[in-house]
């Protein structure tokens, strides 16, 4: 019994500490995108360059619109010039606007991950990268919520017991980033961190302050000053 306990005490440790050794703006990107809180506004749905499908999406999609993947990939599939290896929804490129979009997603339990993962991750060539999305309420809202909280800091430092907190934050974050993309083998893999951890939905009230304040601290005030200014 004591050899069991020892190595669930042994996996639990190297699971958290993977999750610390991801890099600070990876951190704060899944911090930012846990935080976000979308306005419905539909400027992500409607005014786009085109919404990019992985294997994945295209099964998901037809297993929620019981349909196949043939006639799928021939009615509802268009290219982007640049992008020959990435299928792009149809009317999403030509026509800047998602054809599951009517005043709401059609298909938001099927949604792709481009759409999951909107507006503060950005999936490029160097993977996933900070990023702050142009003309999104939500967005501007969170940056505006993290300016004020870098007013408050001062130029000041995190506390000890600021640091004993974040580290549950970035913990939380990524899990809920996990569930958020519908990664189920991840999400069995951090099964043990589930169980510890409370989801961040249940206790959001709670610690999406504390996320804000962790944000403030990584994020440079130039970089929100910036993007903020060009949203004037």
């Amino acid at each position: 019994m004591k050899k069991m306990a020892k190595k669930f005490d042994k996996e639990f440790g190297a699971l958290m500490a993977e999750i610390m050794e991801i890099p600070e703006p990876i951190a704060a990107m899944k911090i930012m995108q846990a935080a976000f809180k979308c306005h419905r506004c539909g400027e992500c749905c409607t005014n786009i360059n085109g919404v990019g499908l992985m294997d994945a999406d295209i099964k998901r999609l037809c297993k929620h619109l019981k349909c196949g993947t043939r006639w799928f990939e021939t009615n509802m599939i268009e290219p982007k010039p640049g992008h020959q290896s990435k299928p792009f929804l149809k009317g999403s490129v030509t026509n800047r606007r998602c054809p599951y979009y009517n005043n709401g997603c059609t298909v938001y339990e099927a949604r792709p991950l481009v759409c999951r993962v909107y507006p503060l991750m950005n999936d490029d060539e160097r993977g996933y990268t900070p990023h702050l999305y142009d003309n999104c309420p939500g967005t501007i809202e969170l940056a505006q919520e993290i300016q004020v909280q870098q007013l408050l800091n001062g130029g000041g430092r995190p506390t000890v017991e600021d640091n004993l907190i974040f580290g549950a934050i970035r913990v939380q974050a990524h899990l809920k980033v996990i569930d958020l993309c519908g990664f189920k083998d991840l999400a069995k893999r951090y099964a043990r961190l589930c169980k510890a951890f409370k989801p961040w939905d249940e206790v959001e009230a709670t610690v999406r302050p504390q996320a804000i304040r962790y944000l403030a601290f990584t994020i440079p005030p130039e970089h929100i000053d910036q993007y903020l200014c060009a949203q004037i």
